[in-house]
């Protein structure tokens, strides 16, 4: 079995800063704050990233495995678990794929009972 493992940010700033803060170049100020960045329609923002990276991952061939499974992980701050719900009811799969299963998960914040939340995406 393969996992293919992709990640979606609001935006390419969001993907700089969440890595700097990984590998400690960037560091919280005297609150512990770290700004990572600010969006208009933040939504339909994270929604294009993850279709994005779906298509792409989709054009794609696999090889040397019997199966491959998808899993996109939704790296939006403050994106409920009933907003992420309905982004991934509204993904378009495309036609041609070499997935056997297809996930997105996203970090639920606090107000929805935090944690990791899986999603599998239907197709036919």
């Amino acid at each position: 079995m393969g996992i293919e493992v992709a990640t979606a940010y609001h935006d390419e700033p969001q993907a700089k800063a969440e890595w700097q803060i990984a590998r400690g170049i960037l560091k919280p100020d005297n609150h512990g704050i770290t700004k990572i960045g600010r969006w208009s329609e933040p939504d339909q923002l994270i929604a294009a990233q993850v279709q994005r990276e779906l298509e792409d991952k989709c054009a794609k061939d696999y090889s040397g495995v019997d199966s491959t499974w998808l899993c996109i992980e939704q790296r939006a701050l403050l994106v409920d678990v009933s907003e992420t719900s309905d982004l991934v009811a509204h993904l378009k799969v495309p036609e041609r794929h070499p997935f056997v299963r297809i996930y997105v998960g996203a970090y639920a914040h606090a107000g929805d009972g935090g944690g990791f939340r899986v999603y599998e995406l239907p197709f036919a």
